[in-house]
């Protein structure tokens, strides 16, 4: 049984997706995602298929292939792209972690300034995240952008993209090595 359970979230199946902890409110979801993903790009705990039960106690559902909305996420500049779904009660809540060590997240259909307070309080109360002047947006667009530096040779940069109107966030965290 457990033999089946792996293979079915190495697959990635959209029901494995579904599997994983109970449904939170969006913005418990996407501070759970955010956390994954930084815990990825420190290269902590990887979105990989080797970590899917860590994943998944962690309330994640791993799946290797994107969901048809995010394609474009697969493979980018950033590398080619793992994925979790964040269990959520409004919305869709993933992040993507590249095999170069970036990472993002993206949530899609739900309301957006509580995502932006939970994405504001987080980085607001990790004491080595430094808030930035971030690049202007599109129009409808506002962004946020902080950094850390965790050794002397990495950086993260993390760059928050907020469109209201579209009910869409995502945050794009770039891992660069001197």
């Amino acid at each position: 049984m457990k033999a089946l359970a792996f293979a079915t979230l190495v697959i990635g199946s959209s029901s494995a997706a579904l599997a994983a902890g109970a449904p939170q409110p969006p913005e418990k979801a996407a501070e759970l995602a955010l956390k994954q993903c930084v815990d990825h790009a420190l290269g902590t705990s990887q979105i990989k298929g080797q970590n899917g039960q860590e994943l998944d106690s962690r309330g994640l559902a791993y799946q290797r292939d994107a969901p048809p909305f995010l394609s474009s996420t697969q493979q980018t500049d950033l590398g080619r792209a793992e994925y979790v779904k964040a269990p959520s009660t409004d919305g869709e809540i993933w992040s993507a972690g590249y095999d170069g060590g970036s990472c993002m997240v993206v949530t899609m259909a739900t309301v957006v300034p509580p995502l932006e307070k939970s994405y504001v309080d987080y980085f607001g109360s990790v004491s080595t995240w430094h808030a930035e002047r971030a690049p202007s947006g599109n129009k409808g667009e506002r962004k946020l952008e902080y950094t850390m530096m965790p050794t002397r040779v990495t950086k993260l940069t993390a760059t928050v993209s907020l469109r209201d109107a579209e009910g869409i966030s995502s945050i794009v965290i770039r891992r660069q090595t001197r």
